[in-house]
């Protein structure tokens, strides 16, 4: 019959606290053959329960490339392991490949796994040990502050579009579709919902600058700006001549090859961006076309330049930065003029001054 410390009949020791637990067992030995009565003797059994480190699985939160050789030792004690405890680390669940510290993680959730052991010199006793796991969220932090100007300065009246993708197996998945209308400061893609990574590759696209107009796109460098180099994607091979417009400017960031994303400290309110300024300057001081261009780039004109209208609008036309002369001067006397651009205005104006001055030097010679 085991009775505890307190006198109490038991058949099981149950949960037991730390410390030491002295329980006392009857033994009662009868003796049939005899007319003696039965014998009884009494020992007694001491349970000694050791404290195992008490542990709380730890959770960390980082920018990507904020870590550079991060020791697993430094979060001992935020998994609650005492000075003297053995903490060992391992990089999987089943606690065979030990690892000391970590560097560059990828954006995702990473877990390692700790083992403490705590040795009892003042016993006989072998160590206890206990698990905990530290969990390493890696996050994308990088920022972009996209200024626009006309002529150099912030104006909201105009509704110059802009888009940013990412490049993903070579297709463009659409982040945000910005506009400067009424934007008074003329910042684009500053919000907080737009956090990039350094090592994904965006795209960001003007799409409707019109014919004529020259862009200036650049980004900081220290204290200094160089210039990007663009393409426009809908242009076959990329170049700005033959006969496509300068209407969709393009440029990659983050990755390998685009421009630098900075990085960042996880809740830090001191944010480094990415800062690229955009100017586009209007005709005459733009780009403006000459009149060859327009007549390559009508229906009305010879050589075969209706086949060439025809291609531009099957391939989206203005909105694929194909710029015509149809779509700017009325097909119909009842349509009247469209809208002209800068640009046409400027060399139609040209071309109208230096045939009167080529008329008036003939005049002269005749005379």
């Amino acid at each position: 019959v085991w009775k505890d410390s307190e006198g109490n009949t038991v058949t099981e020791t149950g949960e037991l606290a730390v410390g030491e637990h002295t329980f006392t067992a009857t033994v009662t030995r009868p003796y049939a053959n005899t007319d003696s009565e039965s014998c009884d003797s009494e020992t007694t059994l001491t349970i000694t329960i050791l404290e195992a480190p008490d542990l709380t699985n730890h959770e960390v939160d980082y920018c990507e490339d904020e870590m550079t050789g991060v020791l697993l030792s430094s979060f001992n004690e935020s998994i609650g392991a005492g000075e003297d405890d053995v903490v060992v680390w391992y990089s999987d669940a089943d606690r065979t490949e030990v690892i000391t510290e970590f560097e560059s993680l990828m954006i995702g959730e990473h877990t390692f796994y700790a083992t403490v052991t705590r040795a009892y010199t003042e016993t006989d006793s072998e160590s206890c040990d206990s698990e905990a796991t530290l969990t390493v969220n890696v996050e994308a932090c990088s920022r972009i502050q996209l200024t626009k100007l006309t002529d150099g300065q912030v104006d909201e009246t105009k509704d110059w579009n802009f888009k940013l993708y990412e490049v993903v197996n070579g297709s463009d998945e659409l982040i945000a579709d910005e506009s400067t209308l009424g934007d008074d400061d003329g910042v684009l893609f500053d919000g907080e919902s737009i956090v990039l990574s350094r090592y994904k590759i965006y795209k960001i696209c003007e799409t409707n600058v019109g014919v004529g107009f020259k862009v200036y796109i650049k980004y900081k460098v220290g204290e200094g700006w160089v210039n990007v180099e663009v393409f426009n994607p809908d242009a076959g091979n990329g170049s700005f001549e033959s006969g496509e417009a300068l209407g969709n400017y393009c440029f990659y960031i983050g990755g390998a090859n685009g421009l630098a994303l900075p990085p960042n400290i996880y809740g830090s309110s001191d944010i480094a961006y990415l800062f690229i300024e955009i100017d586009n300057v209007t005709p005459p001081g733009g780009d403006a076309r000459t009149p060859g261009y327009w007549k390559n780039w009508s229906s009305c004109s010879g050589g075969g330049q209706f086949t060439n209208v025809v291609n531009a609008r099957a391939n989206g036309g203005e909105k694929a930065d194909f710029w015509l002369l149809d779509d700017y001067v009325g097909n119909a006397l009842g349509e009247g003029m469209k809208t002209i651009r800068y640009g046409l205005i400027l060399h139609l104006v040209q071309f109208v001054l230096v045939s009167l001055a080529l008329y008036l030097i003939a005049v002269n010679r005749r005379v």
